[in-house]
Parts: structure tokens; sequence; C-alpha cells
């Protein structure tokens, strides 16, 4: 019984700490809620709206506020009210343990509140946005004012900058005037919307015309001063170009530059109409026109200069091909009465020759031009172009045909000694066979020394006939070269085989009278060295030496190999 009764005490005060501790939430989140009144009750908005009370509140300026001011004090005065009332009955029911209640009267103070900070929101922003929009526009009148007021002292003070658009601009300042009075009124009679719209166009009106004032007097100068002058300096400088003996007829410089005159006489007008656009594209055009024709006087100039540096190197370039194409044309009788050369070389010399004459051609008209009182440069620079482009091109391809020539005479003359090499290899390597007292002299080189004399009486018989046909004697002289160097160095080959032979032999006949398989193998040998077969029978007595001093054959071949050296 004692421990029901404990278990029910300790269930009971497990109850009361639970309840406790929810009042304690509840307290909690009353107090949170009792803080963001407050704070809602102290934002600044108050201090916004006497900002706006600085400006003459009548008309639409008022009503904003009236509107403003209204929406705020109701929010003060009734819904932070309700939800005080609604946070004090919330403790009520808190008090009395009647949370499900108090949580509902602290979600619709909740609600209340975020209704607040969403106008609140809106209200700031309309607001700002009105006092920005009345700065702005306070800021916009005094501006247009004073810009129209130092527009008009500018043109009454300096009409000679101005010249005859100097009425035009006058006219156009003061229809600015009742405009801006006209805003100001609007804006004293707190319609400070439509007084914005209308001074922030009358604004931009005015500072695009103060942007006019500042280009017409650079306009008038150069249509004034500056074009003229360059005119009258290009006009004057071309009389001295062509004292100097200039043919400038092509750039056609005295009808363009009083056509430009009679244009630039036309842009003053405009400019009087305030048709500035229109006369600021004239003006660009006539300073294109007139770059245009400085540019191809400058062309002239610097062809002249041109001309003067690389006429005589060009024209000798051009007799110095005229007359390698000679010298070619020339030697080729003899290349061709010596070797059968490409035909295409020919046709190609003749074609070269035709084509120097076309050049001589070009260069005495250019000459003939050139004596002249007046010369077009630019046409002689084109002329002098045109001849070493292809003096150029004709020299490339003369010395091609020209090293071609040459190589067939070096050629020629190196199968020569080339044969004559190839007589002496031949003849030294079949002495050194003859004199290495052989058994016999192996059939093999017999034959490969009739072949290679039979080869080279082809030559010869080739040789014997002219032209010479280059590409076939390369051929046979080639096959000829790789067969000799085989026949000397297969004779070398044979005379060390049978030195080595004898002097293995010769090291093993000390073992041959107490070793008879060394004495059947050095017969072996014997017999295949009498056979000129002089590998084989060195390969015999390697293997007899081996097998009863073994490293002997090494030191025999070593001390050979120091003799051949």
């Amino acid at each position: 019984m004692i421990y029901v009764i404990i278990a029910i005490l300790i269930l009971l005060l497990i109850i009361v700490g639970a309840i406790v501790m929810i009042r304690n939430n509840k307290r909690s989140r009353i107090q949170a809620i009792e803080s963001r009144i407050d704070e809602l009750k102290g934002r600044p908005l108050q201090d916004e709206l006497i900002k706006m009370k600085k400006f003459n509140l009548i008309g639409e300026l008022k009503k904003d506020y009236e509107e403003y001011r209204k929406t705020w004090k109701t929010i003060l005065e009734e819904t932070l009210v309700s939800a005080s009332n609604l946070v004090e009955e919330a403790t009520q029911h808190t008090q009395n343990f009647k949370f499900n209640e108090a949580d509902s009267m602290l979600d619709e103070a909740d609600q209340l509140l975020d209704h607040v900070e969403e106008t609140y929101s809106e209200l700031s922003a309309s607001i700002h946005q009105s006092l920005g929009t009345l700065t702005e526009s306070q800021t916009l009148i005094n501006d247009s004012e004073q810009i129209y007021k130092s527009s008009k002292r500018d043109v009454l003070a300096n009409r000679h900058k101005y010249g005859q658009a100097a009425d035009k601009l006058e006219q156009s300042i003061e229809e600015y005037k009742p405009k801006i009075e006209q805003v100001s009124t609007l804006f004293n009679n707190g319609d400070y919307k439509s007084a914005f719209q209308n001074i922030n166009q009358h604004h931009s009106g005015l500072t695009l015309l103060q942007s006019k004032m500042e280009d017409i007097p650079v306009m008038i100068k150069e249509v004034q001063k500056e074009i003229p002058a360059q005119l009258q300096e290009i006009k004057y400088g071309c009389k001295d170009l062509r004292i100097e003996g200039y043919d400038l007829e092509h750039i056609n410089v005295d009808y363009r530059t009083e056509q430009l005159k009679a244009d630039v006489n036309l842009i003053e007008p405009m400019i009087s109409q305030m048709k500035l656009t229109e006369a600021d594209e004239e003006i660009e055009r006539i300073k294109d026109e007139i770059d245009d024709i400085l540019e191809m006087i400058e062309y002239e100039i610097k062809a002249k200069s041109k001309v003067d540096q690389t006429n005589k190197s060009v024209i000798d370039e051009l007799f110095a091909v005229k007359d390698m194409n000679y010298t070619l044309q020339t030697e080729q009788q003899y290349i061709k009465s010596q070797y059968l050369v490409d035909e295409n070389h020919a046709q190609d010399l003749n074609k070269f020759s035709n084509e120097i004459t076309h050049l001589n051609n070009v260069y005495d008209e250019m000459v003939n031009h050139m004596n002249k009182s007046r010369v077009r440069y630019t046409k002689i620079e084109d002329d002098l172009n045109f001849i070493q482009e292809h003096v150029t091109t004709i020299d490339e391809k003369q010395q091609t045909i020209s090293e071609y020539f040459i190589s067939l005479k070096e050629d020629d003359d190196a199968y020569q000694n080339a044969i004559t090499d190839i007589q002496v290899m031949k003849d030294e390597a079949y002495r050194k066979l003859t004199l290495a007292n052989l058994p016999e002299l192996p059939e093999r080189y017999i034959i490969m020394k009739s072949e290679i004399d039979y080869d080279l009486k082809d030559i010869y018989e080739l040789y014997s006939s002219r032209p010479l046909n280059m590409k076939l004697l390369s051929t046979k002289m080639e096959k000829l070269l790789h067969e000799t160097q085989k026949f000397e160095q297969e004779i070398e080959d044979v005379i060390y085989n049978a030195k080595y032979t004898e002097r293995l032999v010769q090291f093993g006949n000390r073992y041959r009278r107490d070793h008879e398989s060394l004495d059947d193998l050095l017969n072996e040998a014997e017999r295949l060295f009498d056979h000129s077969r002089f590998k084989r029978a060195s390969e015999v007595a390697e293997e007899a030496i081996e097998r009863y001093e073994p490293g002997a054959t090494q030191s025999i071949r070593q001390q050979m190999q120091s003799e051949y050296r």
C-alpha cells in the first residue's frame, strides 16, 4: 500500500513539474510578443512623416501625408492595442492553466503583429519614395532655373559665338521659362508627382539645349575657319606639287575642293535653324572627303619616294635576269649536246624570255611616262612592283635551271672519277688475292671480276655516245660500286680466313702426334683449305684447338687483328 502511495505521489510531482514547465514556456512567449509590440511602437515612422511636413502640405502631398499618418495612427491605437489585449488575456489563461486558450490568443496576436510589420514596410517605402520625389523635384527645379538663367546670360553676352543661331537659341531658352514656372506652381500646390514628371522632362530638354550650346561654337569655328583653311591649304599645296612634277589629275583636287566649299556654305544655315544633327553629319562627311583627298596626295608623295629608292635596283634586277636567260639559252645548247635533259627546261627558258621582253616593254612605257613634265608616281610604283614581282619569280626559276645544268656537269665529273677509283679498287683487291699464296684462285672471284669488267665496259660504251643519259648512268654506277665493294670485302674475308686457318693449324701441330682426334680435325681443316673452303676450314680448326687449349683461338684472333690494323 505504501508503494502505491509513493508511486501516486511521484506521478503527481511529474505532472505538476510538467505543468509548471509549460506555464514557464508560455510566459516566455508572452514576454517575446510584448517585446515585439514595444519595438513596433518605437518604429521611427513618425520621424519620416515630420520630414514631409517641412514641405508645403497642400494638395496631393497633404492627401498622401494624411493617408500615411492615419494608417500609422490606426496601427498604434487599434491594432497594437488589440494585440496587447490578446496578450493580457493569454496571461490570465496561463495563470489559470488554460494553455490551449492561451495559445489561441498568442497566435492571433502574432498574426496581428505580422500584419503590422507588413504595413509598416509598405508605409516606410511609400514615404521614402515620396520624400525622394519631393527632394529630386526641388533639385531639378532649382537646377533648371539655373540652367535657364546661365544659358540666357551666355547667349546675351556672347552672341558672336553662336552666329545666326543666337536668335533661335534665345527663343528656345525662353520657351522653358513658363514651363519651369508652371512646374514650380504645381510643386508649391502639393502636386509633387505631376511636378516631378514635368520637371524631369524639362530638365532633360534644357540639358540637351545646353549641350547644343557647347557644340554650336565648335561647329561654327569648323565651318567658318578650320575647313576653309584646310581646303585652301590643299589647293595651294597641290599647286606646289604640280610645279614639282606631280600628276594629280586622277585626284580631281580643284573640282572636289570647290564642291566642298559649296557644301560648307550650306551648313551654317542648318546651324542657325538648330538642325545640329544634320549639320554635324555633313561636317563629318566633308572631313572624311578631305581626309580621302589628303590620303591620295600622301600616296603620290610616298610613291615618288619609293620610286626614287627602288627604280635603279629593280631595273638592274631586270637586266640581270635578262642576261642570265641569254646565258642559260646559250649553255643549254652545249648541255643538250652532252646530256639528255628535260625538255620542259627549254620551254621554260623560252617562256621566261617572252616574259622578260614584256617586262622590258613595261619598263620602256614607264620611262616614257617619267620623262613627261608631270608624273603619276603611284602608277610608276605599280609598274615597278609588277616588274619586281615577276623578276623575282623568273630569277628563282632560272636559278633552279642553272643549278640543274651545273649538277649535270658535276655528276659527270664525279662519275668519271668514280670509274677510275672503282678500277683501282677492283685491281688492288684482285692483286691481293693473287699474292695471298692460296692453293688456287677461287672461281667465284674470277667470275665476279669478269662481271665488274663487263659492267665497266658497258659504262665506257655509254660514255662513248652523246648525249649522255645521266639517269641510266647513275643507276649503272650505283650497281657497279655495290658489286666492287662486295668484291673487295669478300676477298678481304677470304684472305683473312685463309691466314687464320694457317695460324690455327700451325698452333695445333704441337698436339697432333699425341692426340689422334685433334689430328683428324686438323686433317679435315687442311682438306677444306685445299678446296678453297677457307671459312669452314677455320671453323673446324677452331673447334679442334678449343678442345685441347680453351681460349687459344681468341688470342690468335687478337694477334691477327692487331696485325691487320
